[in-house]
């Protein structure tokens, strides 16, 4: 997938690195090279703790593998509105899963099918861009979802038009693809609706699962988990009939504090496997850019939204559904990439011996799904901008892509994991020190939500803005009945 350059980095002084890392593009002014999943000899136990270590050390986020006119498109959005660029890029990769739905499958071989799901979720502090840059991402999407909705209006008029006459009109139902709070009941009438899918967008993802089971003692996490690998979904309800999903589907892009991560440790997070499903893009280190007059004056954002909604009339072109998807498969080149992959990946899980068993072993078992789905994505990445999309093989450059990014992301899902075991090491209490209200509206210049969020952050940044939000909410009430005075 376009010219890969190979990526300087610490990984690669580890000493094994000449029977486990492809020597490409050497020479006397660079002789490191990066990591790689080509696996060139089977790993013995200790060949297998050092190739985890060094994804441990940290892997750079791999910008070359996308193409070359979404890598400009996200070098101009960052130096313009001054966003992560790992943000970006990474971002379409739900966009795309959120495009591709339960339409297109890819089968690995005979009896393995792999969907394009994928849950993403940008790590970083307050102020680093994570709502900015998924408002800039959507867009065409939720440009979809009007589209949608202006379609069920017209319906519903037309209904209303001919009610008091013996028509075949049916009763419209609104199809939406972008869902934020929701309730499993609500959801599963949603996915009735849409079989293709949904597409989860939180700025703050532990809203979703502080969410679970909110309402009612509930099985939502086993839900949560179902639908993240496809397998039926069943709401009882004691109102009205029972809902059954057959082939649920979602994909979800959202943001997560690194002072927060600690909360995936709560509960069964961790033991359920839910931590797992998450993938996770790094910029706790992220600094903010000087400020510029620039803005989108280069049009770079119009031309994504062009570019997503051309991709989306183009796949809508052959009439494929959740009951008769459209299948890639690798092509011959690819099978044997995909293959060094998921060899690098099982021997990991074989012969891994070092600290946290448990952990790697699952975390590398798990990846080998995400692998394929990435394979997928990516694949409908680049056919976004060659339009050569419906190319039934995968290739081998995908494929090589799909195991950079796989790279990276197994490194921040160590990371994740550290902070997490870190906060529990210091004892860290899971609940959020109280808000100081009486200092909040000491001064009415405070009272707009947005100063309220800004400042409550100031004392407590653990605390999301989705739950300053409604705490707040109560606490204005308040103000109005003169329960806070100011002087």
């Amino acid at each position: 997938m376009g010219n890969r350059k190979q990526s300087n980095s610490k990984l690669s002084k580890a000493a094994f690195d000449e029977a486990l890392v492809s020597k490409v593009n050497q020479s006397e002014k660079n002789s490191n090279t990066s990591l790689s999943f080509k696996a060139s000899i089977v790993m013995g136990s200790q060949d297998s703790v050092e190739f985890v270590k060094a994804l441990n050390d940290g892997v750079p986020f791999p910008i070359e593998v996308f193409p070359k006119l979404y890598q400009d498109f996200s070098t101009k959005v960052s130096d313009s509105l001054g966003l992560p660029i790992q943000f970006i890029l990474s971002g379409l990769l739900p966009v795309f899963s959120s495009l591709l739905g339960t339409h297109f499958v890819f089968e690995e071989k005979p009896g393995i099918r792999h969907s394009a799901s994928l849950w993403l979720t940008f790590v970083g502090y307050s102020g680093v861009g994570k709502t900015p840059v998924i408002k800039v991402l959507t867009r065409p999407l939720q440009e979809l979802d009007r589209r949608l909705y202006e379609e069920y209006k017209q319906k519903v008029k037309e209904l209303e038009m001919n009610s008091g006459e013996d028509s075949n009109f049916e009763k419209p139902h609104l199809i939406q693809s972008i869902i934020n709070d929701f309730t499993f009941e609500s959801l599963a009438e949603v996915l009735i609706n849409n079989k293709k899918g949904v597409f989860a967008v939180q700025d703050e993802v532990m809203s979703l699962f502080n969410g679970l089971n909110k309402y009612r003692k509930g099985d939502d996490v086993e839900k949560l988990l179902s639908l993240h690998s496809h397998t039926p979904i069943i709401i009882n309800r004691k109102s009205s009939d029972h809902l059954r999903i057959d082939k649920p589907y979602m994909s979800l892009i959202g943001g997560i504090q690194p002072g927060v991560l600690h909360n995936l440790g709560k509960g069964d997070h961790m033991e359920s496997g839910m931590f797992f499903r998450l993938l996770f893009v790094d910029a706790s280190d992220f600094k903010q850019k000087e400020w510029n007059s620039t803005g989108d004056q280069n049009g770079v954002i119009e031309w994504y939204e062009t570019t997503i909604l051309k991709f989306n009339d183009l796949i809508k072109t052959k009439d494929y559904n959740h009951e008769k998807p459209f299948v890639f498969y690798l092509s011959e080149d690819a099978k044997v990439e995909y293959k060094s992959v998921m060899d690098t990946l099982r021997q990991i899980y074989n012969n891994y011996e070092g600290k946290d068993v448990s952990f790697i072993k699952t975390l590398f078992s798990k990846f080998q799904s995400h692998f394929g789905r990435l394979c997928l994505v990516l694949h409908a990445i680049q056919a976004s901008v060659n339009g050569d999309f419906f190319q039934e093989n995968i290739s081998a450059g995908t494929v090589s892509s799909a195991a950079e990014i796989t790279r990276y992301l197994i490194s921040t899902s160590m990371k994740a994991s550290r902070k997490i075991k870190n906060s529990k090491k210091r004892g860290r209490k899971p609940q959020h020190k109280e808000i100081d209200w009486d200092l909040v509206f000491h001064d009415k210049k405070f009272m707009k939500m947005e100063k309220i969020i800004e400042f409550v952050w100031k004392q407590n940044s653990a605390i999301g803005s989705s739950t300053i939000r409604e705490r707040a909410s109560k606490e204005l009430k308040k103000v109005s009945r003169g329960v806070y005075t100011r002087p």
